[in-house]
């Protein structure tokens, strides 16, 4: 199962609606860890007030990964070209092209250590072990309608005072 966490139910992921420059580029994410699709909500409803947190959930068959129909880029953990790969795409920069996208997110607790690297004060070596050091959930993203097609909604459910504490 796949996991999503918004601000509405997603039944059909579209493209038009996803953000540029974002870790992968712009493309539909997704996450196999429920709380971290969870605690995504908790960061969007900061942002936009009054809104829902809604975790959609998907199906997909890992067998598309290695489907050679899709271009599939798997950053197997921290690396040096994950990290060239986020910083382009955050920077707006052109990559190259992928259908899927799997690999660590680069979420806030790794904000600090990536944005001393950004300025120069530590090198990617530095920054690299730092990263290693924590805990990394993943994010799939997608990036083609062809690709998006291989998602199959299964359910939505909203976050709630008396659920989203409930250890998962």
């Amino acid at each position: 199962m796949l996991f999503h966490g918004s601000t509405q139910v997603v039944e059909q992921p579209n493209l038009k609606y996803c953000r540029k420059n974002t870790d992968f580029g712009k493309g539909f994410y997704t996450t196999t860890s429920k709380k971290q699709a969870e605690q995504w909500c908790n960061i969007l409803q900061k942002r936009i007030e009054n809104s829902m947190k809604i975790v959609s959930v998907y199906h997909f068959d890992e067998y598309m990964l290695k489907d050679n129909s899709f271009v599939v880029r798997d950053f197997n953990g921290i690396s040096e070209e994950w990290l060239d790969f986020i910083f382009a795409n955050r920077n707006g920069y052109k990559t190259q092209f992928f259908d899927i996208v799997l690999g660590p997110v680069a979420n806030d607790s790794l904000y600090a250590t990536l944005q001393i690297y950004e300025q120069g004060i530590i090198t990617k070596t530095q920054a690299i072990e730092r990263l290693k050091n924590h805990n990394l959930v993943d994010q799939i993203s997608f990036h083609s309608s062809k690709a998006l097609k291989m998602l199959k909604f299964v359910k939505s459910y909203e976050l709630t005072k008396t659920n989203q504490n409930v250890k998962k």
